[in-house]
């Protein structure tokens, strides 16, 4: 019996312990998980949002948005250095093509000479409609009916004053090289007369290159030079009085032209040719010029030409204007 009861004792004890130590257990894994719980809330935020970060001064805003960035306006290399305005109605023109692919431009003019020299006095008044097509960016064609004198012709004694008009020149432009910060634009275009007016012979060709480069800002440099075979001529300008036609004629000449502000540009040449027939001084052409940019596909030309020669046998003084509209492209 005291074993038995030795024994009951011992049972009833231990479900003492074990009931005493059930309750506290369950307390302290309360605990735990209840700390484990605070620590996690305080790390999430609600929604998915990120914990503010004091260094990060986007007030809080998720890092998944898409964050407003600096940018940058730069222009293109064709819009800084492209073509202006200045074309072959100035003796010295840039090295630019003047249209781009696809593109037409219809262009005319006006010009008033007066001549003093020995051989022909005369004061003439002409206009020279014109049409170009740009077969790529770089590369265009032109048609050009060449100076119509309006009124008295050639006038000169014992003729009918048959001054070749009708004659065209059809020209072909390739730029083949685009300025940068170190290179100029360059250019090659060729020009043939062909004999289509009234009493003309023969036909006359040139082969010029232009080189442009930006000097300062507004301020650009050109330099044109040219070679020219003369196998004939318009009219009856080939009349004796006027002596022999210089076969091989050349000229070459530097220009500045000077933007004043997007719409208006100045522009001063300067060239030395050979005179047009044998005997006759070079001609030595200053030219002060206009350009208005009407819009993105119209320009207004004007200019005046001055040769310092007074015996040469080109003209003394000269006014021309131009206008150019284009389209398509």
């Amino acid at each position: 019996m005291r074993r038995i009861s030795g024994r009951l004792i011992t049972v009833i004890s231990g479900l003492v312990s074990l009931t005493v130590s059930i309750p506290v257990l369950a307390q302290a894994k309360d605990l735990q998980f209840a700390d484990t719980s605070s620590a996690r809330s305080r790390n999430a935020t609600p929604m998915g949002i990120e914990p503010f970060d004091p260094q990060d001064q986007s007030g809080g805003a998720s890092k998944s948005e898409t964050k407003s960035e600096t940018t940058y306006e730069t222009k293109t290399v064709s819009s800084v250095y492209g073509f202006k305005g200045v074309n072959d109605f100035f003796n010295i023109r840039e090295a630019n093509s003047d249209v781009k692919a696809c593109e037409w431009e219809f262009m005319i003019g006006s010009n008033w000479s007066t001549f003093h020299s020995r051989k022909h006095r005369d004061d003439d008044f002409t206009m020279t409609p014109s049409i170009k097509y740009g077969i790529t960016d770089d590369l265009f064609a032109e048609m050009e009916l060449l100076p119509v004198n309006l009124g008295d012709g050639l006038n000169l004694p014992n003729s009918d004053g048959a001054d070749g008009t009708g004659d065209i020149a059809l020209k072909l432009f390739w730029q083949f090289l685009h300025e940068t910060d170190c290179l100029p634009a360059m250019a090659i275009w060729g020009e043939a007369r062909l004999p289509t007016g009234e009493n003309s012979e023969k036909v006359d060709g040139t082969l010029n290159l232009n080189l442009t480069k930006t000097i300062c800002g507004p301020l650009r440099a050109h330099l044109q030079g040219f070679v020219m075979t003369a196998n004939g001529s318009r009219g009856d300008w080939d009349r004796i009085e006027f002596g022999d036609r210089r076969h091989f004629q050349w000229g070459v000449g530097p220009g500045l032209d000077y933007a004043i502000n997007e719409c208006n540009m100045i522009v001063f040449n300067y060239l030395n040719r050979s005179s047009d027939y044998y005997g006759s001084h070079n001609n030595n052409i200053l030219e002060l010029g206009y350009v208005y940019t009407i819009n993105e596909c119209s320009y207004l030309r004007a200019a005046v030409d001055v040769d310092t020669h007074s015996d040469a046998d080109g003209a003394h003084w000269s006014a021309k204007i131009q206008y150019a509209y284009s389209f398509g492209g």
